[in-house]
């Protein structure tokens, strides 16, 4: 399986938090990778990266997560953001 490469932004507000990003490999955007955010007591949320390997997920309650990374073909990924 090829590498994947995560880079996130978080942005916390007292509305709560929005974690948005890329997912790239060494040839550029991955489109259609999945996302899933999980926290502590909260149920996962998933979406897609859009055709520039962008995504957003909005409205989360401020706290610690955990992000998985996958695609056909790819490495999984898991990334802990606080």
């Amino acid at each position: 399986p090829l590498p994947l490469f995560v880079f996130f932004l978080a942005a916390l507000s007292l509305l709560g938090a929005d974690l948005s990003g890329v997912i790239r490999d060494a040839q550029g955007a991955v489109p259609n990778a999945m996302l899933t955010v999980t926290a502590p007591g909260q149920n996962p949320r998933q979406l897609l990266s859009d055709a520039s390997g962008q995504y957003r997920f909005t409205g989360l309650p401020a706290g610690s997560y955990q992000l998985s990374v996958t695609r056909a073909g790819y490495e999984a990924v898991q990334r802990s953001i606080s």
